[in-house]
Order: C-alpha cells, then structure tokens, then sequence
C-alpha cells in the first residue's frame, strides 16, 4: 500500500491522500523498494523481486505506469538505493548478499546505460589507514 501527497495549483498546502493498494509485479513479495524522481512531477518507484530490479513511474498523465523489468542485473540483489544528481537523472544502486555493488543511470538522452560494477571499500587498493607517529615531547 502506499499514500500520496497532493496539491493543486490554487491551493499549495499538501494533502495527504487515503492508503491505496499498489501491488508489486504479477502480485510477487517486495524484497526492498527504493523511490527517486528526475524532476518535476515525476516519480520513480523501485523494487526488488527475487533479486531482480523493477521498476514503474508517476507522472501527472497518465500517472502510474505499469511495471517494467530493468535489465538483467547479472547478481541477484538484497538491497537498492536510487539518487538523483540534478534534473533528467536517475541513477539506481544494487548491493548483492556478498557486498557487490552495481549501478546504472538514466538521463533522457540516451536512456539508460548498461549495469556497471562499482568499487566498495573492501576492493579498494587504498593501504589501510597508518597510525600517525607519536610527537616527541621536547
């Protein structure tokens, strides 16, 4: 289920709409959801099904679209996350059980971009952190 925030242009105040069913994929159970917009009434819904990324928008016509399936992740996925940069971007972020971390984005032009694997900390060739050397006291 889900709610809404909604104005109208005379009136600026938000109201808070009833509680409507949003069921997700074919009626599967949600693993995660993660909610971004790339713009003015816009927004993005994302959910993980069985470790797969879908996803479905609002916008003021014809507001929610139906679900749609990003491509083949190549891991299966237990957690996601989605930023936006500035206006016409999205980029989503999906984390497998082991730490891995890929991301695609979408800008208008040209789409959205393949999955891309991500460096995390632990994959980092940085040397770990060295102790400063301890001041003489003269």
């Amino acid at each position: 289920s889900h709610r809404q925030r909604r104005s109208t242009q005379r009136d600026f105040r938000l109201r808070t709409s009833d509680w409507h069913h949003m069921a997700g994929p074919w009626d599967r159970p949600l693993d995660a959801i993660a909610v971004g917009s790339h713009g003015r009434a816009h927004q993005e819904l994302f959910v993980l099904v069985e470790g797969e990324v879908w996803h479905r928008w609002w916008m003021p016509e014809p507001q929610w679209s139906d679900w749609h399936k990003l491509t083949r992740l190549g891991m299966t996925a237990t957690d996601i996350a989605v930023s936006s940069l500035t206006e016409g971007h999205l980029e989503v972020y999906a984390l497998d059980a082991t730490g891995r971390m890929r991301h695609r984005w979408y800008w208008p032009e040209p789409g959205w971009s393949d999955w891309t694997d991500m460096t995390t900390p632990r994959d980092d060739t940085t040397p770990p952190h060295m102790p400063l050397p301890e001041q003489s006291s003269a």
